[in-house]
């Protein structure tokens, strides 16, 4: 009998514009100096699981992350592109309360259910949990049964992918991102996630 995949996922700290209050969404900017100062701590309690592929996305936060994993763990690194945070358009900088001043019936609904509404130049949240999900199997479908797996991403992304491994609608989401712990160890087998893609 094939073992399962041990999936560990793991929530970036924040960036130095999300302690601001700013919304970042996919734009490249680094951990706050807390969380850097965490980064060894949540490395130790991911190393708790022996992994040996950390994936992450090329951003200067999930790097960062996936690095002091890897300086723990010893694990190898995997960049993914795909595994990036979803892009928040003309969104991007603003505060929340700008954005709620502005237009607080579009913030009500991204609260309530952000998959309802497309963000102005930027993605929808539906496409972005595909992107990120996709290229999540397309990444364990290559590694062996048995094998442990850490996977770095930035809040939405790991939101979307607990929704995902739950069978969670995206209304959700907020609540996967938030109530999760910052290290969601998980064990999925692989012909499980091969029937969740069809």
């Amino acid at each position: 009998m094939s073992k399962p995949i041990l999936l560990t996922l793991v929530r970036t700290g924040a960036t130095s514009w999300e302690q601001a209050g700013r919304l970042a969404g996919g734009v490249d900017v680094p951990l706050c100096a807390e969380a850097v100062g965490k980064c060894p701590e949540m490395a130790r309690e991911v190393g708790q699981a022996k992994p040996t592929l950390i994936l992450h996305a090329d951003d200067q936060a999930s790097v960062a992350t996936a690095e002091a994993i890897a300086a723990q763990t010893g694990a190898r690194t995997k960049e993914l592109e795909d595994l990036a945070e979803i892009n928040l358009g003309l969104w991007a900088g603003l505060t929340e309360e700008a954005l709620e001043e502005r237009s607080p019936t579009i913030w009500r609904l991204w609260r309530e259910d952000p998959s309802a509404l497309s963000v102005p130049e930027g993605e929808q949240v539906t496409a972005a949990s595909d992107r990120v999900t996709e290229c999540l199997l397309r990444a364990l479908s290559k590694v062996k049964s048995g094998t442990s797996v850490a996977v770095v991403l930035r809040p939405m992304s790991y939101g979307m992918v607990r929704c995902w491994l739950d069978a969670t609608p995206l209304n959700l989401l907020w609540q996967a991102v938030e109530s999760g712990p910052a290290v969601d160890r998980r064990e999925v087998m692989k012909d499980r996630l091969k029937r969740q893609s069809v």
